[in-house]
């Protein structure tokens, strides 16, 4: 593997743990439930595709207590060293505000600088969408933004893990597709919602 290769393998990863750690750190986490106390589970799994040599993702979950983006707390973080599913217990019977957001940074090209060799541009996707749905008591829930590289949907799929079925009852959060415009920096598509009506 070549100096030029490592580069951008580099630069790459580094943008995609530095856009993830910044999320994280400044955002409060949602508190999952005793499994001893009435609730639902939902597991939020990671679905981004597309990364490979030169591109690297991060993948985050939030919840909103009333579906603005000022109540957003994390509920799973996803990225090359993390595990591939996440679990949290919360209230069912109440409406459950979920914003997803995936960023993959590239390296977009190679710029010479004299006397410090190559130097690697690094480019970024951001595709963010927000849902909304009602967990019935007694059920799990399984959570899945579809986003692949240079894809401009990037889809919430909610399923009844019962049923293995799409609840159908999910709606658009419009507020929440809003959450981070502005920016610096990624290119902001917004996705669309799988199963809603």
């Amino acid at each position: 593997m070549n100096i030029l290769t490592q580069n951008f393998i580099r630069a790459g990863f580094v943008a995609g743990v530095l856009i993830g750690l910044t999320s994280c750190a400044l955002r409060p986490q949602v508190e999952s439930l005793n499994a001893s106390q009435p609730g639902t589970d939902i597991t939020f799994i990671k679905g981004y595709a597309g990364t490979g040599l030169g591109v690297a993702s991060t993948q985050i979950y939030s919840l909103s207590a009333d579906g603005t983006c000022a109540t957003l707390k994390l509920a799973a973080v996803f990225g090359s060293l993390t595990a591939r599913e996440q679990m949290l217990r919360i209230t069912a019977g109440k409406p459950v505000y979920i914003h997803a957001a995936t960023v993959f940074s590239s390296t977009a090209s190679v710029s010479m600088i004299y006397g410090a060799g190559p130097v690697a541009n690094v480019a970024h996707n951001y595709c963010r969408m927000g849902a909304v749905f009602v967990p019935e008591t007694g059920h799990s829930y399984s959570v899945r933004q579809q986003s692949r590289f240079g894809v401009a949907e990037c889809p919430i799929e909610i399923v009844d893990d019962a049923t293995g079925s799409i609840v159908p009852d999910v709606k658009p959060a419009q507020e929440l597709n809003t959450c981070g415009e502005g920016r610096a920096g990624p290119q902001i598509s917004d996705g669309m919602i799988v199963g809603s009506n």
